[in-house]
């Protein structure tokens, strides 16, 4: 029965209390049968003096949701016009819709969720039954952004903009008097409203050089990562009164030039121990920054050339000028991210000395400028060794990993990788007899990854090599990474190429002759880089003596010349 529905609960037979009399209803206050509303329910917390906010207080207020069982049979204006004529205040319902069978919509203030919650059971439906009305505390509604609500958003817009200054005045847009008369709340909290915002201002004033967010109950910062590609013109930022905690939140607005910001009111402000370490946090991140909090600031110290300088042109790869040492490090390179890159990293135990020493350092970038948010580095910051970070001396020692059983097994661990070839940089600093020191940096993507799109990392691994005929023995390797800019993103695996300079004969034989496990590793990941099919990769290689380098420049001219037949880019 649609109005009985919630009868049965409150005639149902209570267990004997010997303790004391009868007990009160949980959600009761004394003197009355209504919900206590207007009591949080973090009453411990407040109890103990710790202070908190829920999230509708920070949201805009107190919020509730009104609920009426079986309501989808009745008709809104109905329901609306039948609450509001016997409610003693009246209310603005927001965001009416059904949910399974009941009506739902949503009220601000706890005195107009009370005088709705008093209706319970006064009003006769069409049907007969009487109405019951539910109303508790909730987050805020999330208004869908349709057509009819975004139409309203730009003209809200239009009319906070000055033209005048090229200023956008934001400020506390969920109170807005314009969309509460449309019944639309729009919190800054919810990234879609703020991607939306951003959309109308790129499309309609990009010339924007003031920008008003105060009193948003913002927190996180990242969906305004675009907004230096929508107004890149801003110069004054109001963050005023906010939820900000962290300086770092701050980077996704770095590529302005802010002369003007105003963080007033947001607990970052009260995290520093004096006002000196503060403004120097800003300028870190905001260099020309001249008033900060309403305060003018001195002049910053900056090294700005005035005559355009060109600067020297980045250097490739680096042997030390020596062909041999050449030799040796594309040969290792070769061989090594073949057995790295394969799904199995066990037969690298042969590659490290019984002392090996490993380490792993990890860290975020300090500005992301890429889609979303930034990629997790969980599965390495397990591992990570930053002495920055890891203070610990107990710590810092388990995380050094000695051994080569230790150390394969580290690396066994982490995600499985492709590396793009073509992004390879090798600066050898160091050869004297058969000992060799050098740094690779590149760029790999993690293949294993459970996301939609692929996670790009940077890397540069450091490498004490010791030579010794035909064998390699690594003796202390350090391996440090990071995400990599979206921009860096965008230029990764484009084509094959052979990733270092191709080593002229010499004298020094070093290459050992790959064994069958290392030859189908090879064969894998010359496939993948290549497009052609694994037996057209594996006659290339042997054509080619299993020599990487060689057969990657072998392919790439037979590709230019289009002398590759067809049936080799087939399955």
């Amino acid at each position: 029965m649609d109005g009985d529905a919630n009868d049965s609960a409150s005639t149902s037979q209570r267990r004997f209390s010997p303790y004391g009399g009868q007990r009160r209803p949980r959600n009761c206050r004394p003197g009355g049968n209504l919900p206590a509303m207007d009591q949080p329910s973090n009453g411990i917390m407040s109890r103990l003096g710790i202070p908190f906010a829920s999230d509708s207080k920070r949201d805009g207020g107190d919020w509730y949701r009104v609920s009426i069982p079986f309501g989808k049979k009745l008709d809104k204006d109905f329901v609306e016009k039948s609450i509001a004529s016997i409610a003693s205040v009246p209310f603005v319902p927001v965001n009416y819709h059904t949910e399974n069978q009941e009506a739902v919509f949503y009220v601000h203030g706890s005195v107009e969720a009370r005088a709705i919650q008093n209706t319970t059971k006064r009003i006769t439906t069409p049907t007969g039954f009487k109405m019951v009305v539910n109303a508790r505390r909730s987050s805020p509604p999330a208004t869908p952004l349709d057509e009819v609500t975004v139409t309203k958003l730009k003209e809200c817009m239009s009319k906070r903009y000055d033209a005048t200054v090229f200023s956008l005045n934001l400020a506390d847009l969920c109170n807005d008097d314009d969309l509460k008369k449309e019944n639309i709340f729009l919190s800054m909290r919810r990234a879609p409203v703020i991607f939306k915002i951003l959309q109308i201002i790129g499309e309609h004033i990009p010339e924007l050089r003031v920008l008003d967010l105060s009193k948003n109950c913002l927190e996180e910062l990242d969906p305004f990562s675009r907004i230096e590609e929508k107004a890149p013109n801003v110069q004054q930022l109001n963050l005023a009164h906010n939820q900000i905690k962290y300086e770092r939140k701050l980077y996704v607005f770095g590529k302005l030039n802010l002369i003007e910001l105003c963080l007033e009111g947001n607990p970052v402000v009260g995290g520093f121990s004096d006002r000196q370490k503060y403004i120097s946090a800003i300028r870190k991140i905001f260099p020309k920054v001249l008033k900060l909090d309403g305060n003018e600031l001195p002049p910053p110290i900056t090294f700005d050339v005035e005559v355009p300088t060109d600067l020297p042109a980045p250097k490739g790869n680096f042997f030390l000028g020596d062909k041999k040492v050449e030799e040796i490090i594309c040969n290792f390179v070769t061989q090594y991210f073949a057995l790295y890159d394969s799904a199995n990293r066990q037969p690298l135990i042969d590659a490290y000395h019984e002392q090996a020493v490993f380490s792993l350092s990890s860290y975020s970038l300090g500005q992301w400028s890429g889609s979303g948010k930034q990629p997790s580095l969980a599965d390495y910051n397990v591992k990570c060794r930053n002495l920055v970070r890891i203070k610990d001396s107990s710590q810092r020692q388990h995380r050094l990993k000695m051994g080569r059983v230790a150390i394969v097994g580290a690396l066994s661990e982490l995600p499985v990788t492709q590396h793009d070839l073509q992004s390879f940089v090798v600066d050898a600093s160091f050869a004297l007899g058969s000992m060799l020191t050098f740094t690779i940096c590149g760029v790999f993507k993690e293949i294993s990854n459970k996301s939609e799109r692929d996670v790009i990392r940077q890397f540069s691994r450091t490498f004490v090599v010791f030579v010794s005929g035909e064998r390699f023995a690594i003796t202390n390797e350090m391996l440090c990474l990071s995400n990599v800019p979206s921009e860096v993103a965008k230029k990764c695996f484009q084509s094959v190429t052979a990733p270092l300079v191709t080593p002229q004969p010499s004298s020094v034989a070093v290459a050992v002759i790959p064994s069958v496990e290392m030859q189908q590793n090879m064969i894998v990941s010359f496939s993948s880089q290549s497009g052609m099919n694994e037996r057209f990769s594996r006659l290339c290689l042997e054509q080619n003596g299993w020599d990487y380098d060689r057969s990657a420049a072998v392919f790439l001219d037979m590709k230019a010349k289009n002398s590759i037949p067809p049936e080799a880019f087939t399955n």
